[in-house]
């Protein structure tokens, strides 16, 4: 059976947040998901930790390779994925316990290539979340949905921000545009997420 959503999680050295993270996933109000921890060769508890949510929810896969850095961990998380659509989490993050589910339905209703949301940031000088408003540049998005990268006036660069966790994306158009994750150590995701904004 397809899942709705699969989420691949890139772990590496990460033990401190990993509970949290993964937390996040399982609870989720939106049951049918598959969650895909990518060890990355950690020399912490990660995989440990990732092995015993495994062994809790058969939800979950664990994946195990040599440390190659997180666009080669979510590459090797993509060839595992089956739901339609894809979730990219970073494993010192987490998800607000209705977001999969809010997500999946706006892409499902309009079938939408990419959905796009917003994101929460933690601040530790104010002990709080605060929401980080220029991940998503609203004035320079036009007034209906869907769009297309054709629907805007100005720099779709700039309304944007290169990361691909704020975001679901249908896998059929990943697979069929041949996208993929620079296998390099920093913003090895700004090329799929750019990629995938103006195809």
């Amino acid at each position: 059976m397809i899942a709705a959503v699969s989420i691949i999680v890139p772990c590496y050295n990460v033990a401190p947040y990993l509970d949290a993270c993964l937390d996040s996933l399982v609870n989720q109000t939106m049951p049918d998901i598959e969650i895909i921890c990518v060890d990355d060769g950690s020399t912490d508890s990660s995989c440990k930790i990732a092995e015993e949510f495994a062994a809790a929810d058969s939800r979950f896969v664990v994946i195990k390779q040599q440390n190659g850095g997180a666009g080669a961990a979510r590459n090797n998380g993509l060839r595992h994925a089956k739901g339609k659509y894809l979730s990219f989490l970073d494993s010192d993050d987490f998800f607000e316990l209705d977001m999969l589910e809010k997500a999946y339905e706006k892409g499902k209703s309009s079938n939408a290539q990419i959905v796009v949301f917003r994101s929460d940031q933690y601040r530790e000088d104010l002990n709080e979340f605060v929401q980080v408003k220029w991940t998503l540049r609203e004035k320079q998005i036009p007034p209906y949905r869907p769009m297309n990268c054709r629907s805007f006036t100005g720099n779709i660069f700039k309304v944007f921000v290169g990361w691909t966790w704020d975001k679901l994306f249908l896998r059929s158009f990943v697979e069929e545009q041949r996208l993929y994750f620079q296998e390099q150590r920093t913003s090895n995701d700004l090329l799929f997420t750019f990629l995938a904004i103006v195809t």
